[in-house]
């Protein structure tokens, strides 16, 4: 089962879980499950990690932003990336992005 599909069943599961104060302790039970190692990590600590985890994320997407000279190569390309996936896989995207096929 992908991430997706345990997060999605464990929100259909867990009330609880859809509250966005929950959503670290979530994401945390996912990956002890995924991972079963993790299980040597008191629950409290992997929150922690987890909590760090989703911060810099928001924080490596914010400087980015902020700092266009930091960015990546890649850095423009997911537009282009996604409406061909979604083209892939049937989905008629909205992004209007001229793609060379």
């Amino acid at each position: 089962m992908t991430l997706e599909n345990q997060l999605k069943q464990l929100l259909k599961d867990e009330p609880r879980s859809r509250e966005r104060r929950n959503k670290v302790r979530a994401v945390a039970h996912i990956l002890r499950k995924t991972h079963p190692v993790l299980g040597q990590i008191v629950p409290e600590v992997l929150q922690l990690i987890v909590n760090d985890v989703i911060a810099l994320e928001r924080y490596w997407r914010k400087i980015l932003v902020e700092n266009p000279e930091l960015q990546g190569k890649d850095y423009n390309t997911k537009r282009q990336i996604v409406q061909e996936y979604q083209q892939k896989i049937g989905y008629e995207s909205g992004y209007n992005v001229k793609i060379n096929v």
